[in-house]
Order: structure tokens, then sequence, then C-alpha cells
């Protein structure tokens, strides 16, 4: 702790020591794990230097999650959390497991934590998990990443997201087995319907443990989606598994609705059916919308439907369901159940091989892209990156990471009416590696695409400066940023497709979401990237700031897009430690739109508010600028939208646990509707880790542990789920109530887990614990295992408590007394705790 108090103290969040102790941090080894140490390292990723993901010469992270993961990797859950929060917080509204992006964060540096801490590696991974995946569905199915999100290979070497998918199913899959309690609560958190990966993941789960899971797959069989989330090739399988495991422990109704849902089953006619119709529309066309495909898939019809009962077992199916097997075993005598397809991710290859390419010089280069400009006809779009001229720039982009100071004076030779995707991707090369000790070539490359006459480079040299802002030290290379954020490209449409508010999960993070397709759409264009660009200038080189302030204010007079002004608040987060007065008028100018703009006057205006970067920052102006908080919050609060509504009563019940002055207030809204309460719960079981106001933490929190509403009791559990060992006594009062309520029932393993690693005596909690959960298999029953995972924690805890209590023959006595009542109830394994000569 001494160690971990002195650097806090000298590192006083200041960004260059931020970066000393980020490269200590990955090179440090401990031969004891120290929690201080390991909190410090996690509360300066959550400061969010600029530079964290930047340097590719020397990734600190990569060497930061191998340190650790090597020695303690049961605590980096807490490392990857933080990682990840960063990432979104630096690169908004692009997702880390994207093609381009996965270098950053790179996912191999992953495999320690995975293999031996799998309780972490699911702790640090499952909400970016999440988020990413809501990423993608608010893209559409004409999003960039839906085929890399899609593919799911059932072995060998795996890239990109599959790469991360098949490590955390490894790590679901291993705690399913070993603490399924655990693993329901993190498939809670994974929407089964929102995507085939998600969906997959669940069945993954259930076949690692059918005794346990096996009574979810019957809910899940009514989605459609649990025939399409297996394997490359085998699209059936995962579900298919997964009822071969669970069907034994199943009644005979819940294998009815399995069976019923296969027997529904017949893809092959439902594509037939789909062609035809299509064929109808716009007529035949080879070689797949033709008469001839219909006849071929109507005879296949039955094929994947036989697969499955196949893959089940005739053993385990209904008489009625085994006939059916026995049909299609006729029309398909000789067919073989064919294994996953797991080839690589597969993509058109450059016209020149990469290995000649690391050979040519530039006049080869200028030679080979002349040759190789044979898209004319879809230069603005992304449909190039099939064809040669993307798949060479592909590759000019890899050179460029190599030798950036070359390849940017090769890119000033490039001839206008070139393809476009060659500037780009040497830009983009440009972004992604270490630039030269002379930038001067990269500042030539930026001058020379900015003087192309169409302008279509304004979004990749928006990236370039924010991964690289001390570029704009150069004054010409700053105005041509600040051009593209006053006269860029962007979608000059202020329709905004709004996700629906109504969530099951109601979270700060579900609510933030819900708007972030707006700063997504401003993020996704030249104007709006280049002032996420110019808020990273402002870091790096402040005496700029001066300038910025003009754009700023000119921007907020002319800038009527709503999503491009959600970019603005990306510059105002550094400006507010510039000048607090200037910050409080230009932030409620950002508000207010131009006359005559859309949205005017509806509360969509105020989306720059709830970006992550405007809830990031309301706690600083709660601090120092209270007044202007304090008026932010209420046009929130009283916009008409119920999503920004929540955010706003979100804020105050975070204000209420530091500043006592919002208690009453956090309190009235509380009552104001369920989600609200929902939200405090979840509020104040992350305060209770933090705030000075420590009874009421702990008042509230007793409070919604006896809640009628489900979530609300669950967001309240979550107080236990963070506490270090040695804190433990400090949550004994708490865990005792906690012990008495609803909440206890399907909230026991974080706990429990509290209990299993306390340095303080905890008999009594455990010994009350143990009553509680006898109790409720004495009524409830104990179908499924439902409460398996509390009995094999407690087992643990009373066989600790028990060798412990050799000098204490009350506790012991009191031990036995619940060993005996386990036993007459028959809950499986109490009778390892002791053996026959202890007792008698």
């Amino acid at each position: 702790m001494e160690v971990s108090n002195l650097l806090r103290t000298w590192w006083n969040e200041n960004a260059k020591r931020t970066e000393r102790l980020l490269n200590w941090f990955s090179f440090v080894r401990r031969n004891k794990p120290d929690d201080d140490l390991l909190q410090l390292c996690v509360d300066i990723i959550n400061s969010h230097p600029n530079n964290l993901f930047q340097n590719q010469g020397h990734n600190p992270i990569m060497m930061l999650l191998h340190t650790w993961g090597e020695k303690s990797p049961e605590r980096c859950g807490p490392l990857l959390h933080s990682l990840f929060n960063a990432w979104f917080a630096l690169n908004p509204g692009r997702n880390p497991f994207e093609r381009d992006e996965i270098k950053a964060i790179d996912l191999d540096s992953f495999a320690e934590i995975e293999k031996k801490g799998p309780q972490a590696f699911l702790q640090g991974t499952t909400d970016a998990l999440i988020r990413s995946i809501d990423m993608v569905v608010k893209d559409g199915n004409e999003g960039r990443n839906q085929y890399s999100f899609n593919l799911r290979t059932h072995s060998g070497h795996r890239l990109g997201f599959d790469n991360f998918l098949g490590k955390y199913r490894s790590a679901l899959k291993e705690i399913a087995q070993d603490d399924p309690e655990a693993v329901t609560l993190y498939l809670k958190k994974l929407d089964p319907h929102k995507r085939p990966c998600l969906m997959h993941l669940h069945l993954e789960a259930i076949q690692a443990n059918p005794v346990v899971l096996g009574g979810r797959l019957p809910a899940l069989v009514t989605d459609k989606m649990v025939f399409d989330a297996g394997w490359r090739e085998a699209d059936w399988m995962s579900f298919a598994h997964a009822c071969r495991e669970a069907m034994p422990h199943l009644g005979t109704g819940e294998k009815k609705v399995l069976e019923q849902a296969i027997l529904k089953y017949t893809p092959e006619i439902d594509f037939a059916i789909q062609i035809l119709k299509t064929i109808k529309q716009k007529g035949e066309e080879e070689p797949y919308r033709t008469r001839k495909s219909i006849i071929y898939r109507l005879n296949h019809s039955g094929y994947k439907q036989w697969c499955i009962l196949e893959t089940i077992g005739e053993r385990l199916i209904s008489p009625y369901t085994r006939s059916r097997l026995h049909v299609l075993r006729r029309k398909f005598p000789k067919a073989i159940i064919k294994p996953p397809n797991n080839m690589d991710v597969s993509s058109v290859t450059s016209p020149i091989k990469p290995e000649r390419c690391a050979r040519m010089k530039d006049s080869h280069w200028l030679s080979a892209i002349n040759s190789y400009d044979n898209n004319e006809n879809s230069r603005n779009g992304l449909d190039f990156l099939n064809e040669a001229a993307g798949q060479l720039a592909f590759e000019l982009q890899e050179a460029t990471k190599k030798d950036p100071a070359r390849f940017s004076d090769l890119s000033l030779k490039i001839p206008d009416t070139a393809h476009d995707a060659y500037v780009k991707n040497i830009i983009r090369g440009l972004a992604e590696t270490k630039p030269p000790a002379d930038k001067s070539s990269l500042r030539n490359a930026v001058k020379h695409a900015h003087n192309h006459p169409e302008k279509p480079f304004g979004l990749d040299i928006a990236r370039l400066l924010e991964k690289h802002p001390h570029l704009a030290a150069d004054t010409e290379i700053l105005e041509i940023l600040i051009w593209y954020a006053s006269n860029g490209k962007a979608n000059e449409s202020n329709a905004i497709d709004i996700i629906p508010a109504e969530r099951k999960t109601i979270t700060i993070d579900t609510l933030i979401q819900h708007n972030e397709s707006i700063h997504t759409q401003g993020m996704n264009c030249s104007r709006g990237s280049a002032w996420e660009a110019l808020g990273s200038v402002l870091w790096k080189v402040p005496e700029v700031e001066n300038r910025i302030w003009e754009a700023v204010e000119t921007a907020l007079k002319k800038e009527y897009l709503i999503s491009v002004r959600c970019c603005i608040m990306k510059p105002l987060m550094p400006l507010f430690n510039m000048n607090k007065e200037r910050f409080s008028d230009s932030i409620r100018k950002l508000i207010v739109l131009p006359d005559s703009a859309l949205h005017q006057y509806d509360a969509l205006r105020l989306s720059p508010l709830v970006t992550y970067t405007g809830i990031h920052m309301f706690p600083y102006i709660f601090r120092l600028l209270p007044e202007l908080a304090e008026e932010l919050c209420t046009k929130l609060l009283e916009c008409g939208d119920k999503t920004k509504e929540l955010i706003g009563a979100w804020l105050v019940f975070c204000e209420s646990f530091r500043n006592n002055l919002y208690i009453s207030k956090a309190d009235k809204l509380a009552s104001v509707s369920l989600n609200h309460r929902r939200l405090l719960a979840g509020v104040a079981g992350d305060a209770i880790n933090w705030t000075e106001n420590r009874h009421r933490a702990e008042a509230r929190l007793i409070e919604f542990f006896f809640d009628e509403d489900e979530q609300v009791r669950n967001n309240a559990a979550e107080a236990f789920r963070s506490v270090q060992a040695k804190d433990v006594e400090l949550y004994k009062k708490l865990a005792a109530k906690f012990l008495q309520s609803p909440a206890f029932a399907n909230n026991g393993y974080s706990l429990l887990h509290m209990l299993e690693n306390a340095t303080c005596d905890v008999l009594d909690l455990v010994i009350e614990a143990t009553k509680q959960v006898i109790i409720d298999i004495s009524i409830n029953g104990d179908r499924h295992g439902r409460r398996s995972t509390d009995v094999h924690q407690l087992q643990k805890l009373l066989k600790r408590e028990y060798t412990s209590s050799e000098s204490d023959p009350e506790a012991r006595k009191n031990i036995l007394d619940l060993i005996d009542q386990m036993l007459s109830h028959e809950i499986y394994g109490v009778d390892s705790i002791v053996t026959a000569h202890d007792r008698w």
C-alpha cells in the first residue's frame, strides 16, 4: 500500500507522469498480489490518457495485460473493464473489434487471463461485448461489420471478433461448469434475441452445464434465431448439441416444446419460397435465382432437421419425433452430417502479391496505381474493397505503416485522377503507426491530400490528426482541420433513427447508447470527425486554444446538425480546464440550435449533453460550476424525452452521494417511476464503495433489497460485487440484511464470493446464508439445481469454518446442526464437509 500511495501522490493525474506510469506498469512484476497497486493502474487507465492506444511501436497495453495476466489473472477483471471503457471514450463511435481497430487492443494478450482467470475475463469484457454488439445492431443489415460479427469458426485460426468470441465462449463454458450461478448473471446481461452470437453463447453455456442451465432452453427456442446460432456452415449445430445435453434433465412438457420447434424448422422450404417470390418480382438470374435452385432446395428439404435429430439421438426423443427421424433417414440414406467449415475469413486478393509489394520502388507503385485504377464508378463508396484497386490500396496501407516517411512522400506523386483508395489508405496507414522523427513528410501528405479538388479525404485526415495531434502545431495543418470542422461533408439529414426507450434492463449505459446513434452519425462524417480531432489537439497543443475557441464560437452560431454538435463536446472538455466562464457560455449555446434548424425546440437539441463525453464531464461541472450543473440537469429532467429525463435523474442520483444538497431532489425523483427506482438502486450499489455518506447508501440498499421489483433487487445486490477482502468488515451489517431479503434468492453469488475472500470473522453470515438456502429449498425445492451454485459455495465456506472451529465447540455445534439439516433435505455433496470419524 505504501508504494501505491507514494505513486498515486506523485502521479496527481499529470499527463506526462501518466505515460511514464503506464510504461512502468507494463514491466513491473510483484511477487505477491497487490490490490492497491492494481487499483492505481485501473485509475490511471480510467483517466483516459489520449495516447493509451496510440503507441504502435511499443504497446504498453499488451505488455500490461501480459504482466498482470501472468501473475494475478484472477484480479484482472477491473483492468480489462477499464481498458475497454477507455477505448470507447477515446474512440467514440468506433468498434474495438473492427478489422482496423483490433490491432490497438491485442486479443492475444488476453489469452493468459482467459485461461487462468476466466471469471475475471468475463467480468472485464462482458460490457464491452454488449456495447460492441449494440453498435453493430445500430448499423443495420448493411453495416460494414455484419459479416465479421456473424462469423463463428468451430476450430482453427480465428481472427477479429471471432477470435474474441472464442475466448469469451471458453471462459463462459469453464465458469458454467464450476460456478453456474455466476454464469447466470452474465447470461442475464447477454440478450439472446439481439444477435446470433449472443444466442450462441447461451447455447454453448447450456452444453457446459445442462443440469443447472438446461431449463433455459425451452424459452430460447421460441426465437427462430436459435437455429442460426451455431458455426460456419453448421448454423444448427449449437442448438442440436444443447438439446442433446439438456433433454435428459428436462420434463416431458419441456422436451415437447423443443421437439415441436424442431419439427417446424424447414429452412430449405422457406428459402425456396423466398427465391420464388424474388423471381416473380425481378425474374430469374444465374446462378442462384433460378427455378433449378428452387427444385434443388425442395429436394434437400428436411436435411438440417435430420442433422439436428441425428445429433440429439433417437433415444432422447418422443415416439412421434422418432418416426419423423426414420422418414428423413429414408429420404437421405447416404447423407452425412457435414462438419463446420473452418476456413479463415477470405477476401479478393491483391493483384500484386505482398512479397512483391515489399520490393517495389516508388516508380513501381506509381505504375501499379495507374494500371489498377478500374473502379471509377464506386469511387465514393465501399465497393472498391472487393476490387483490385482496393486490395492493392490495402497493401499500400500495410507498407505505409512500416515506412511512414517514404509513403508520405509517395502520396505527393499520386495524381488527383487516381482512385481515392490509394491516398486514403496511405493516410490510414500513417494514422496506425508511430510517426517518424521528422514529421514534415506527414504534414506535407496532409496538405497534399487536402488540396484535392473534390476534398474526399476529410474523414481520414481528421482521424490521422486525432491519432497524431502534435501535427496541428503547424498552423497550416490546424487551419486544414478547422476547415473540415466548418465545411467538411456531413450527413445533411437531421432525421434521427431513435431506438425505442422501453428496455427490460435500465442502466446508464443502455440509456446513453439510446442516444449514441446520433453521435455516431456525426463521427462518421468529415465535419464531426474533425471536431473530435480538435479535442485531441487541445490536450497536446494547448497553445492553439484561442484559435479553437474562435472556431467553436462560429460553429455554435451556424452548425445546424445535432450529430455534429455532439462531436463539439470533445474539444469543450479540455477547454473546460482552460476557461470555465467561456466554457459555461459555450455549452449553453451548444444546446440552442440556429434559427429554423430542425429540432430547434425539442429534446433532441440536448443530445450533446448525454454523449459519453458529456456524462464524463458532469461530476466536474457539479463540483466547479454548480449553478451550471443545476441548470443543465433541469433541462434534461424537464425536456419531455423519457431517456434524457432518466439520464438527468441518474446524474442527480450520483451527485446526491457526493453532495447532501441533492438528497431531497434525488429522493423525489426516485418516486417518479419504476425505472427511476431501478437507476437509483444501481447508483447506490456503486456509491457504497466510494461515498462519504455511507449511512445513506446502506439505508437505501436495505430498502431496495426488499423491493417488489426484481431488477431493483438485482441492481442493489451489485453492492457486494467489488468489495475487497480487507473491507468486508464494513459490509457485514449490510450483508446480514441482504441475507434476510428476497434479493438473496437470485443474487447470492456476489455475497458468498465476498465471504470466501474475507479476512475477518464471517461465521455468523455463513450460518445465516446456509439457513436461508435450506429454508428456500425446503419450501420451493431445487429443480434443475436452482440453488446449486449457492450450495456449492456454502459447502466450501462451511468446510473452512468447520476446520477453523476446532477450539470453539459452540460454533462447531452450529455448523454440524446445519449439516444435519442439509443432509435431511438430501442436498447433494454435503456429506463431503466432514468425514464419519469427525462426526462420531
